[in-house]
């Protein structure tokens, strides 16, 4: 829901010369680049389309799409096309009501508020096109938070951030646009400086998507969409059909830890499994027998996509939710993301807080003894 600077009426013939011939290039939405920025397995919904609310010309944003993932607050961006990172902001915590207004922290006058949003700025691999994500979550240094860096080449369904509600934004969602390139940038260099002056920021581009199920019908109104979705439609997000198995042959294996395994299959598909234990000393009943047979577990299905530097991100497909932990229950749900992050001495770090270990892993390491 991110707006910007009204234009004049030579911008906006300009821009509309420019996006009408833009029309032309986009030949089948089935050959697009672009696939919709989140994980697979999620639940998407459109919040705001083509030409819709504040997504106008005026505005330089009719080609803009807002996203929002059902089930999910801050659910995890990807690159929606092969790029590299042009530009960036991840330290604001600025909300604003008006173009021009802070709400959040503090309610004041803030001129050019909307460019205090969080971002991230990719120059796709086709040389010609930008995509630009907008609201992002502030970076807190959570070992499973993705983060980019400037200057570095991002592959399509990588990780990028997460959705927030920082700018001009009511509610958490991302904004996605294909845009120009901004004119004083290139995918040579990298610029970090000022971006509250809105530099980021150019004439969006239509852009369809070569999702299947956006390419058919949608989850909520059972409508055909094309490759361009429209404001309320909803989409269960598909895996890329094209993952290259050599990716997750790290990770590839079986994983132990106290109470917890995880089997990784090279596809990306893998089945994490535990057993709850609660104790008749400690907890009323339900609790384990003498022979400390669990009252419980977890049995995921889940399914890996992407790896980053060491980390795999996957997202739950289905199973159980019975996990407890000090004595609460923690909930997980189909769609919530899991990462595994590969370790020293042949360990894998999830990010539920875990650690299993592989076959290799030292047999005295307090980590992996009592499994």
């Amino acid at each position: 829901m991110l707006t910007h600077r009204a234009t004049t009426a030579i911008i906006l013939l300009s821009t509309l010369l420019i996006t009408t011939g833009f029309h032309t290039l986009i030949r089948s939405a089935s050959n697009s680049a672009f696939r919709l920025p989140v994980l697979p397995g999620v639940t998407v919904k459109v919040m705001q389309g083509n030409n819709q609310g504040d997504h106008i010309a005026a505005y330089e944003s009719e080609y803009a799409f807002d996203f929002a993932v059902i089930g999910q607050s801050n659910f995890v961006i990807t690159a929606a096309q092969s790029g590299q990172v042009i530009g960036f902001n991840n330290s604001s915590s600025i909300r604003c009501d008006q173009l021009n207004e802070e709400s959040y922290p503090i309610q004041k006058p803030l001129k050019k508020c909307w460019a205090s949003a969080n971002f991230v700025l990719i120059a796709d691999d086709d040389g010609k096109t930008a995509s630009l994500y907008v609201h992002l979550l502030p970076y807190s240094g959570e070992p499973a938070m993705p983060k980019v860096t400037c200057g570095e080449h991002v592959n399509q369904g990588d990780p990028i951030g997460l959705a927030g509600t920082t700018g001009f934004s009511t509610g958490i969602h991302v904004h996605f646009q294909v845009e120009s390139l901004p004119p004083s940038t290139s995918t040579s260099n990298c610029q970090q400086t000022n971006p509250s002056s809105g530099w980021w920021w150019t004439n969006s581009i239509p852009a369809s998507f070569s999702n299947p199920e956006v390419l058919t019908q949608d989850a909520c109104l059972s409508t055909n969409s094309n490759g361009v979705p429209q404001t309320d439609q909803c989409f269960l997000v598909s895996a890329n059909p094209t993952p290259t198995t050599s990716t997750f042959r790290p990770f590839v294996g079986q994983w132990f830890g106290h109470a917890r395994e995880l089997i990784f299959q090279l596809d990306g598909h893998a089945t994490y499994t535990g057993r709850v234990f609660r104790f008749c000393d400690t907890n009323p009943p339900p609790c384990d027998d003498f022979n400390r047979n669990p009252v419980g577990g977890l049995n995921e299905e889940l399914l890996f996509t992407h790896v980053v530097g060491s980390t795999a991100y996957g997202t739950i497909i289905s199973g159980t939710d019975d996990l407890v932990f000090a004595g609460e229950t923690v909930h997980l749900k189909v769609g919530d993301p899991l990462s595994l992050t590969l370790q020293p001495e042949d360990k894998l770090s999830v990010s539920d807080t875990w650690v299993l270990c592989g076959p290799q892993t030292p047999p005295s390491d307090p980590m992996c003894s009592g499994a």
